[in-house]
């Protein structure tokens, strides 16, 4: 008995791997991915920060609007949100003027400098902040309240409005 003899191939001892060129594709594919990725970064962080200022603005809007209806109907005039620090001034400003916001001739109580334990300033929280409030008599026995925080993120300017009524019970 003879060993029969195999007849091999030269490709057949061909070592097994990956050529220049696959490597070359493949590590073309992982630079184009990650280009991608890292160009998504400053989309993300730009709305992160937008949606960030909303939400403070959003926040503080809450807190005024609940601190006033917590005052009640008689406590809601200027002289006393004044004296409990909710106010800057007792003075109207001009909203449409100060803010753009609403027809000629609006007008409100800034509070963009309080910065206490009841209010945070909008001014120190958001770019160009602002806050106002408005009061005004819908009969004998409500008024509406409505609380108005403004900013602008580069050249938009965006505001955050709650409005309420609260009655003389």
């Amino acid at each position: 008995m003879g060993m029969a003899r195999q007849n091999v191939s030269p490709k057949s001892h061909r070592k097994r791997g990956f050529t220049i060129l696959e490597a070359m594709v493949a590590m073309f594919t992982l630079l184009v991915c990650a280009l991608i990725f890292a160009g998504t970064i400053p989309i993300a962080n730009k709305s992160r920060g937008k949606a960030q200022n909303a939400n403070v603005a959003l926040s503080l809007a809450k807190k005024q609007m609940e601190t006033l209806k917590h005052l009640g109907y008689a406590n809601n005039v200027p002289s006393q949100l004044k004296a409990s620090g909710l106010i800057d001034s007792v003075t109207p400003v001009n909203m449409n003027t100060a803010i753009y916001y609403g027809p000629p001739g609006t007008t409100g109580f800034e509070f963009s400098n309080a910065d206490d334990g009841v209010n945070d300033s909008a001014k120190k929280l958001l770019p160009n902040g602002r806050s106002f409030v408005r009061i005004t008599n819908v009969n004998i026995d409500l008024k509406q309240v409505e609380v108005v925080v403004f900013w602008t993120e580069g050249s938009n300017n965006r505001f955050v409005k709650l409005s309420t009524r609260i009655a003389n019970l």
